[in-house]
């Protein structure tokens, strides 16, 4: 199965995302100037995707290779395994084009998501078999049609290694409003 984003241009000048009923692949490079949005603020840098997504309900897993589209397990930021230091799965979410440094919601510690805060894997596997055990799916509700950054952040980019691979999929619910909105939409221009 090929993933697929579809993006429809309206004659109004309004787009709208609409996300097929399967998963839409997201890959986050841990490495400046791999990803389509970068954000700075402050000290701090927030690298990812922005993706439009209409009103709806969608779940956001972890994925990794082999998983089709999937090119990344898991991030060290430090390049290194040693004390204090290993592979981490932690992705932030920012909604609706707000200050991704103090608007967001977190999946993973950053620290490693192992309960004991700081604590790293020894391997890009262990990280993402923890993550997918806690943090699989991730359900995201949006009331209205919103930009979602989908991001990692660091304030040193220069030794980290992989990124984090999500998949988005709306529910069958979101699809079937969507398509109620669309067809409402389509006939409300017909009617003109």
């Amino acid at each position: 199965m090929k993933d697929r984003l579809f993006t429809l241009v309206l004659s109004t000048g309004i787009f709208v995302v609409a996300a097929s009923s399967q998963a839409t692949i997201v890959n986050i490079s841990s490495q400046l100037g791999q990803n389509p949005d970068e954000v700075t603020v402050g000290a701090l840098k927030y690298v990812g995707t922005k993706m439009m997504l209409g009103p709806g309900t969608y779940e956001i897993t972890p994925v990794a290779p082999p998983t089709p589209g999937a090119n990344f397990t898991a991030v060290n930021r430090f390049g290194t395994v040693s004390s204090g230091r290993g592979w981490e799965w932690a992705l932030r979410v920012t909604l609706g084009g707000l200050d991704p440094s103090t608007n967001y919601t977190q999946y993973g510690t950053g620290g490693g998501i192992n309960s004991t805060p700081g604590y790293y894997e020894p391997t890009a596997a262990a990280a993402f078999t923890e993550a997918e055990s806690l943090f699989s799916p991730i359900t995201l509700n949006l009331g209205s049609s919103q930009e979602v950054f989908f991001h990692w952040w660091d304030d040193n980019f220069s030794d980290n290694q992989g990124g984090l691979s999500i998949q988005v999929v709306p529910e069958p619910a979101s699809l079937a409003v969507m398509g109620i909105g669309l067809a409402a939409f389509a006939r409300r221009r017909k009617n003109k």
